[in-house]
């Protein structure tokens, strides 16, 4: 059985930290930001902290809430993924 050697996409997003960058970058809270998404203060730190997994259409949400395009947060993930890598 082939092992991807992609890199896990999730760690790749959140070691460039760019939910809580973008969110930093207003001055929000992690509360406000709950309050934008009317969540929980704590499912946002566990999204920042990696604790939490999130699908594409959460990240669409989220970075609506930021006022961000989507296709910022995917910036890193696409560029760390090697040209031409399988699954």
């Amino acid at each position: 059985m082939r092992v991807s050697r992609i890199p896990d996409c999730h760690c790749v997003f959140f070691r460039f930290g760019r939910p809580a960058r973008a969110r930093k970058s207003q001055n929000l809270s992690q509360a406000a930001l709950a309050e934008r998404l009317r969540c929980h203060q704590s499912f946002v730190a566990r999204i920042e902290s990696g604790q939490r997994r999130i699908d594409v259409p959460e990240l669409v949400i989220i970075a609506r809430a930021l006022d961000v395009p989507a296709e910022h947060f995917f910036e890193a993930v696409i560029k760390a993924v090697p040209p031409g890598e399988r699954i």
